[in-house]
Order: C-alpha cells, then sequence, then structure tokens
C-alpha cells in the first residue's frame, strides 16, 4: 500500500478529517520548485505541507507517523523520516544541532527513538505552513560560488527558521541510484555500532568520511557526538 493510501485508510478509522493535495512538481531548480509549492499550500490554507523527493522510496506508514507526531505535539513544527546520501559512505542526514550558524552532523543517536534535531533534508519532511509566517521571501535559496552550491534550500531553510523539529528514526527512508540506499548501508558500510537503542560512529570514522565527502569540510557542518 502506498504512503498515501496507508494515509487515507488511517484517516477514515478516526474523528478527526483530512484533505490532502498531491502535487508534482518536476522542473526548474530545486529552491523555485520548493517556493511553488510553498506559495500554493499558503494561499491554498493548508496546516502543512509534506516534502518528499522524487528520488526516494518511502515506508507506507511515513504519513501516518509524522502527522501523529505533530498532532501530538502543538508546540513541534516539522518531522522528519531517516534518510542517507546514495553514495558511500552513505552519510545520514542527521543534524542535531546548529553551532555558530553551522550545522553539526550527528555521530551517536537513537536508532529506534524520535529525538529532537535542528536540520534537515527536506527529502521526506512534514512542516506547519505557520513556519513560513515568520520568513520572508524567497523561503529558499540555493547559494553559488564559482559553480559550487555553498547553501543549500533545505538546510538553508532550516538555519533561517529555527523549527522545533523531531526526527522519527523509524521512517527509514531509501535514497534511489539504480537501487534504494539507507540507513543499513551506512551502518554496514561503516562498522557503525549499535548498543542501548543508539547508533554510533567512531571519531576515527567519521573523521574518514570528511576526507571521503570533502565538500564538508568548507564549514558548512562539524562532528558532533552525543
Amino acid at each position: 500500500m502506498s504512503v498515501l493510501a496507508s494515509f487515507q485508510a488511517w484517516a477514515n478509522k478516526g474523528k478527526d478529517k483530512y484533505e490532502v493535495n498531491t502535487i508534482f512538481n518536476d522542473h526548474g531548480r530545486v529552491d523555485d520548485m520548493r517556493n511553488g509549492l510553498a506559495e500554493g499550500a499558503i494561499r491554498d490554507g493548508y496546516d502543512a505541507v509534506m516534502w518528499m523527493d522524487s528520488d526516494m522510496v518511502f515506508p507506507p506508514m511515513t504519513l501516518i507517523r509524522l502527522v501523529s507526531h505533530l498532532n501530538k505535539n502543538p508546540k513541534l513544527e516539522a518531522a522528519s523520516g531517516l534518510y542517507t546520501y546514495k553514495t558511500p559512505p552513505y552519510l545520514p542526514h542527521v543534524y542535531p544541532k546548529l553551532d555558530n550558524g553551522k550545522f553539526r552532523i550527528g555521530a551517536s543517536y537513537p536508532i529506534e527513538q524520535p529525538f529532537y534535531v535542528d536540520g534537515a533534508g527536506f527529502g521526506c519532511l512534514l512542516m506547519r505552513t505557520s513556519v513560513f509566517n515568520r520568513l520572508k521571501r524567497p523561503y529558499f535559496t540555493f547559494r553559488f560560488k564559482q559553480g559550487k552550491i555553498i547553501k543549500g534550500e533545505d538546510l538553508g531553510f532550516c538555519r533561517d527558521a529555527k523549527m522545533k523539529m523531531l526526527l522519527d528514526p523509524q521512517i527509514r527512508c531509501g535514497h534511489l541510484r539504480l537501487t534504494p540506499f539507507g540507513i543499513e548501508d551506512y551502518i554496514a558500510f561503516n562498522h557503525a555500532e549499535i548498543q542501548d537503542g543508539k547508533i554510533t560512529l567512531s571519531k576515527e570514522r567519521m573523521h574518514a568520511i570528511m576526507d571521503i565527502m570533502p565538500q564538508l569540510k568548507k564549514g558548512s557542518k562539524k562532528l558532533t557526538h552525543n
């Protein structure tokens, strides 16, 4: 069953009524597409936007779990699933802390229980449209320098919005090349350990990842151990 079909079946059993509008945008720059979708959601009075990237696969319960998180906590502004880069070393998009304008990369975090983060990719993220009220247009922007991206539209948005946000590691998404890659590939490739419900990578391995992914050394992100 698809994500949307699973959600509709779940919603039909409850007292709350949901109106879901599915919009596909497959041309233009990613920041322009996100801005267009955001403007449409605001204009049409929707309470939340569910961002789902087209090069990913999602568990059927994805939207159910994310909506449930927001329903349980009115102060929560966004909730994300767990996914990774689609090339080795399959680094997860887990950014627990924003420190002096730079996101720290998580090296140790829960693998079963939801936890708070300051940043997340927008490949699988549900957010309240009320967040846009405190931001200026355009909401999403790329920044380039010498032909290279120095500010992504998703983490840049998180930096500006400073949302109260949860990451649910039980929503394990696949990032597609020819086949999906996810957190299991990250664990296996990097010999990560799981102890007491937390996934942990050694500092040595994290520094090795930095060598493999030199773009992470440019000052946009730092390493953190929790």
